[in-house]
């Protein structure tokens, strides 16, 4: 299972991505009803990122969005890529690697890609998001790794 191969890579991690990347990755993988977002919210969500100060910006991204639920309310978690080649090393389902990459995909909950870099790169790769949609905020953002 999907959730088996992520856990087993993600064994051995660097100390500075903490657990943070792991649970937000099988909090996606645990959920089963999902929404699909729209591009109205997802412009909204991405005007409020904050950039890390040697990331690219947002528009130079690969994203993927999916909409989740928990506790009853409706969350977007989402992983924004820098550059296509870095998809490469990335835990994604063969649905995601073998489709055409637009710059914002919207995936179903399983269909996530999830970062897992074993070091530190100052560059910022990947952003990592969870925006809460009823609130209008974000539970947490972070540059990955």
């Amino acid at each position: 299972m999907y959730v088996a191969s992520l856990l087993s890579s993600a064994h051995g991690l660097h100390s500075s991505l903490g657990t943070s990347a792991i649970s937000h990755a099988l909090q996606a993988k645990n959920i089963d009803k999902e929404w699909k977002p729209d591009e109205i919210i997802i412009r909204k969500l991405e005007r409020e990122i904050t950039l890390h100060r040697n990331g690219k910006s947002i528009k130079k991204r690969i994203r993927f969005y999916t909409g989740t639920f928990a506790e009853g309310r409706r969350l977007i978690k989402g992983t924004l890529w820098d550059h296509p080649t870095r998809l490469l090393s990335v835990a994604m389902p063969d649905t995601i690697r073998n489709m055409p990459l637009k710059p914002i995909n919207i995936v179903a909950n399983d269909e996530l890609p999830w970062a897992l870099f074993e070091r530190h790169d100052p560059t910022c790769p990947a952003i990592i998001v969870e925006y809460d949609v009823g609130a209008a905020k974000f539970n947490y953002q972070y540059c990955y790794p």
